[in-house]
């Protein structure tokens, strides 16, 4: 069970449609640090169109935990979880 979800992007309309369907209110940000992630259960969701495939896949290697779950939106696409 997801506890809390973090939005990795800048796009207002993904955060609101994303945010519906979420079980709980999501937290937009544009970065991201370990430290403050806690212990509970996360999804993080990064935008693709903020944020390079690359630099993505390096991020989701340093914050790694068992706790964590991610998902990636593909560039230029429109639709919402």
């Amino acid at each position: 069970m997801i506890n809390t979800s973090y939005l990795v992007a800048k796009d207002k309309v993904f955060y609101d449609k994303t945010s519906l369907k979420l079980d709980e209110n999501a937290e937009i940000l544009s970065a991201i640090n370990k430290e403050d992630l806690g212990y509970k259960n996360i999804e993080i969701i990064f935008d693709n169109n903020f944020m390079s495939f690359g630099a993505t896949i390096e991020q989701m290697q340093i914050l790694r935990r068992d706790n964590l779950t991610f998902k990636i939106r593909p560039k230029n696409h429109r639709y919402t979880w």
